[in-house]
């Protein structure tokens, strides 16, 4: 009977130490499932770049503009849109700066829409697993200081951008391409008049936008703020540099209650060799067809001729209908050709 008895403890603790060698089994198979179940794959970044009006050729983004010092990859179900994983980091491996960048990031098995926000960590980092695609699309990038300088002399601030690509199936050593936009127009103003005619002094920015959605809304321009009747300033601007904006709606025509509040330039300079600085607003429009100010575009403003002196106030200038000075505008990537007769 003891002898039986002894036998059944033995069996019993037998049975015990084995509990957790089978458990660490279990553990051990579904982590290696896990790992099974995730692939790592090549993302190609295409950068922004656009075709000129005058040339067709491909005016490709500057060292600058392509610099990306934070890139977070989102995983998206491409029913949903809900993320299925927490915010990846990824870091550029190859062509950092130039057209074409090349990053990895491993990825759940699967199809989704995947999404790439470069340069808005604070914005993007933190994101969880399950959240909702109205979170993602309702992001927004506020300017704190309100001229963007990208150059790194004064206030160096990588652009933030945005891509995406839908139902891709993930498969490892699978690259997946994805086409990146910028969240900011590109303003140039340069002249064929010489210098005898016009010389520049600065260029103000009335009307300008400090927030922007970082993807793209529904509905345009949805999440703007901008700052009404004030300027951003530009002294001793040198002919045909950059100005970065946040987009912008068109407020109404000449004539209509807010035409004052859309995004405008006033441009200061000397008409003549007069000694005398005086102002010249510019608006983005053709004819009768005023034009949105949007993400990804170039806008190249080009003073054809100046025949008058402006106003010697730039509000002054900023309030009245433009007179004075002739202009032809290129917006480039939407294709459009905008000339004006001031």
């Amino acid at each position: 009977m003891k002898q039986k008895r002894s036998q059944q403890i033995k069996s019993i603790l037998s049975l015990a130490l084995l509990i957790p060698l089978l458990s660490a089994c279990n553990q051990d198979e579904n982590v290696q499932s896990q790992s099974n179940d995730q692939h790592e794959i090549t993302l190609n970044l295409s950068m922004p770049a656009n075709t000129g009006m005058e040339t067709r050729a491909t005016v490709a983004g500057t060292t600058e503009e392509n610099t990306i010092k934070s890139l977070y990859l989102l995983v998206c179900d491409k029913t949903s849109g809900e993320m299925v994983t927490n915010a990846i980091s990824c870091t550029v491996l190859t062509g950092a700066g130039t057209a074409t960048q090349t990053s990895k990031a491993t990825v759940p098995a699967g199809s989704y829409d995947l999404i790439l926000i470069a340069n808005a960590s604070s914005q993007v980092g933190s994101l969880a697993s399950g959240t909702a695609k109205t979170v993602i699309t309702g992001l927004t990038y506020t300017k704190g200081t309100d001229k963007w300088d990208i150059t790194g002399a004064t206030n160096n601030t990588s652009i933030p951008m945005w891509g995406e690509t839908k139902n891709v199936t993930i498969s490892t050593g699978a690259t997946v391409t994805i086409d990146m936009k910028r969240i900011l127009a590109r303003v140039n103003v340069k002249k064929s008049v010489t210098n005898d005619v016009f010389t520049f002094t600065k260029v103000l920015v009335y009307n300008y936008s400090r927030t922007a959605r970082i993807v793209p809304p529904a509905t345009d321009f949805a999440g703007v703020t901008y700052v009404a009747d004030s300027y951003l300033e530009y002294n001793s601007y040198a002919a045909d540099s950059p100005i970065y904006l946040f987009e912008a709606p068109s407020r109404g025509a000449y004539g209509a209650a807010n035409w004052k509040q859309n995004t405008c330039l006033v441009v200061g300079g000397e008409y003549n060799k007069s000694g005398t600085v005086t102002y010249y607003r510019i608006d983005f429009k053709s004819g009768s067809t005023w034009y949105d100010l949007l993400r990804n575009n170039i806008y190249t403003i080009d003073i054809k001729s100046v025949t008058s002196a402006g106003y010697t106030d730039p509000d002054d200038a900023y309030k009245a209908v433009p007179t004075g000075m002739t202009i032809n505008v290129l917006a480039w990537e939407d294709e459009k050709t905008i000339n004006c007769d001031l």
